[in-house]
């Protein structure tokens, strides 16, 4: 690995760490084991509980959005169902074409919407 002469020798230790906590947050390891390990490497308990915080703000932001986005295309899918379903597009309301297909797509919508409140409200 090639390391760019300008860098900040601290801030690649401190990346490195930060690396090194999420790959073990990332393998299914306790808080308390992560601060044991990262200790026996001479890693300060506040160091690596700061890096825990970070980690599960960030993990939660990416969750946020996810569930925006999963709102989103769940409206969209509910949306086209319902106008298939109330004849929003010119075609005969509910009929035996459109409605099994509608059905499908309401309940997929459904699924998608309910899924991204949940995952917004951090259920």
């Amino acid at each position: 690995m090639t390391q760019n002469p300008n860098s900040d020798p601290m801030q690649d230790l401190a990346l490195a760490l930060y690396y090194r906590v999420a790959e073990l947050v990332k393998a299914g390891k306790t808080r308390e084991q992560i601060i044991a390990q990262m200790g026996l490497q001479g890693v300060r308990k506040e160091t690596v509980e700061m890096m825990l915080d970070r980690l599960a703000v960030s993990r939660r932001n990416v969750e946020k959005r996810r569930g925006r986005l999963s709102i989103l295309i769940g409206s969209v899918i509910t949306l086209l169902a319902l106008g298939l379903l109330f004849g929003w597009f010119g075609l005969p309301v509910a009929n035996d074409l459109a409605f099994i297909p509608a059905m499908i797509a309401l309940g997929v919508g459904g699924y998608w919407l309910v899924r991204g409140i949940l995952d917004v409200i951090n259920l």
